[in-house]
This record gives C-alpha cells, sequence and structure tokens, in this order.
C-alpha cells in the first residue's frame, strides 16, 4: 500500500499535540472549574491540588467543620507575603443543620504578591496542642 513519504514522523507529532492540547485544556477546566466570577473557592474535594489566583484576587476555602464539639480548622503553614488571610475564619449553617450539627468554616484570602506558597490547614481542638490533627487540607496556591 502506497504511503506518502515521512507520513509517520508526522503523525505521531500530530497524536503529541492533540494529548498536549488536551492535557492543557483539562488542566484549565479544573483551574476554571474552581472559579467564580474572579473568586476561587476550595472544599475538601480540592486537598492535595493546586490553583491560581490572581494577584488581588479572592480565594475561599470552604471545609466541614464541628464547632460544637470544639473542633475547628487552623492555619498550619501560609506563606502571608504571598497569600494574605482576611478577617477571621466564618461560619456557615446548612439550611437542614441540627444544634451542635456540622457547619461550614470559611477562610478568605487575597493574593497579595506573585509566587507560590502551600496553604496547609489542620482540624483540632485549640487545646490539644500534642495531639496530631483529625484532618489536614494543603493545597499550593500560585498567585500570578
Amino acid at each position: 500500500m502506497w504511503k506518502p513519504r515521512g507520513f509517520g514522523r508526522y503523525h505521531a507529532l500530530e497524536r503529541k499535540h492533540v494529548i498536549g492540547l488536551k492535557v492543557v485544556l483539562i488542566l484549565g477546566f479544573v483551574v476554571l472549574a474552581a472559579s467564580d466570577g474572579g473568586n476561587v473557592i476550595l472544599t475538601e474535594k480540592d486537598q492535595g491540588g493546586r490553583v491560581g489566583v490572581a494577584k488581588g484576587g479572592s480565594l475561599y476555602v470552604r471545609l466541614e467543620a464541628s464547632p460544637g464539639t470544639g473542633y475547628g480548622w487552623e492555619i498550619a503553614k501560609n506563606d502571608s507575603r504571598i497569600l494574605k488571610l482576611i478577617g477571621k475564619p466564618t461560619f456557615e449553617k446548612s439550611e437542614n443543620s441540627q444544634p451542635g450539627g456540622p457547619e461550614t468554616e470559611v477562610f478568605h484570602f487575597e493574593g497579595r504578591s506573585t509566587g507560590t506558597t502551600t496553604l496547609e490547614l489542620h482540624y483540632r481542638r485549640p487545646w490539644e496542642k500534642d495531639v496530631p490533627p483529625a484532618k489536614t487540607f494543603h493545597v499550593e496556591i500560585e498567585v500570578h
């Protein structure tokens, strides 16, 4: 069967470009999926991921907590020169919440300067200093 000269080389090159384009589109979709009108919103499903935030943009971390049991999230690691906490964390109750039931703890950050930082939060009782956290949340943040 006749085959144009160099066809295999171009076919392989084209395949690499298509695969690369798919990767770029998927990664772009992941970042866009976590964005809401310029605000980046992270939840427990984003654990261990990487996300971009615009300089001057807002990042919200929304994690389930049970403050009635004494547990809450605290910042264990972050470069505040890159990603600054705005105010104190707040709690939001769900529509069907019971007294003492789970709530959502919300942290609001602002991208201050370009760079990358690891944001790590620990879920613990503040008075239990020598006890490992019940849960850990961490994500790489790139401010651009």
